[in-house]
């Protein structure tokens, strides 16, 4: 499947558009992709079914369509998608904001947690391993992208040192409102402010603001420490 975002009033592209892949019939996640510079976009591999192509960026309005992938049609081109700029163009009639299920900002890739459906009393370990990119071994290792998970953070901040499953395991899926997937810089780079080209791969947890207080309210044992108060 290919195509361009592209603005029709100011005429141009439009580059560093996240472009999703959802399942028509229940908006489950199947892939995702950035526009270049030149505003294209293309998601190789697909199977046979039905989609719903969602194409996001700050500053436009959300665009939709529909396309199918069939024996006899393996290839959808979808030409110039055209999208509004937000400061250009009101929407008639807003019935809901739609969150995409992942945004691409920079080189941190965002994940809505409400977009991927976990058991009741499911903790983060369960939502993570819904995330496309991102897998959890059996020993509780965090691979993303390929790359092992050096670091959890909770709203930028480091609570559980070098043992992530403590928060993964610990934490309820319900108080994340978003996992930003990054490379960080080392922590003698960030002290020095000297680039050494070391980076850590890491998680970052940003929960929902009612999950804020109290969200360590129950007593989390692990690796000698014991949490008890909320952030």
């Amino acid at each position: 499947m290919k195509g361009v975002a592209y603005d029709p009033l100011a005429k141009q592209p439009i580059a560093a558009a996240t472009v999703t892949v959802l399942e028509r019939k229940d908006s489950s996640l199947v892939s995702f992709t950035m526009t270049g510079n030149d505003g294209r976009f293309e998601i190789k591999g697909l199977a046979n079914g039905d989609y719903r192509l969602l194409i996001t960026h700050v500053n436009y309005h959300n665009s939709n369509k529909y396309f199918s992938i069939t024996d006899s049609s393996k290839n959808a081109d979808l030409g110039n998608m055209a999208i509004s700029d937000k400061t250009k163009v009101l929407e008639e009639v807003v019935i809901a904001a739609e969150a995409p299920p992942v945004t691409l900002i920079n080189d941190t890739i965002q994940y809505n947690a409400a977009s991927f459906k976990v058991q009741p009393n499911a903790n983060v370990e369960d939502l993570l391993k819904k995330l496309p990119g991102v897998k959890v071994e059996k020993d509780g290792t965090i691979k993303a992208r390929g790359e092992k998970v050096q670091k959890v953070l909770v709203d930028g901040k480091e609570f559980f040192g070098n043992d992530l499953k403590i928060a993964t395991k610990n934490l309820p899926a319900d108080a994340v409102d978003k996992v930003q997937v990054y490379d960080k810089q080392s922590d003698q780079a960030q002290l020095t402010g000297f680039e050494d080209g070391n980076y850590e791969k890491t998680i970052n947890l940003k929960l929902k603001k009612d999950k804020k207080k109290g969200v360590f309210g129950r007593a989390m044992a692990g690796a000698g420490r014991v949490f008890f108060t909320g952030l």
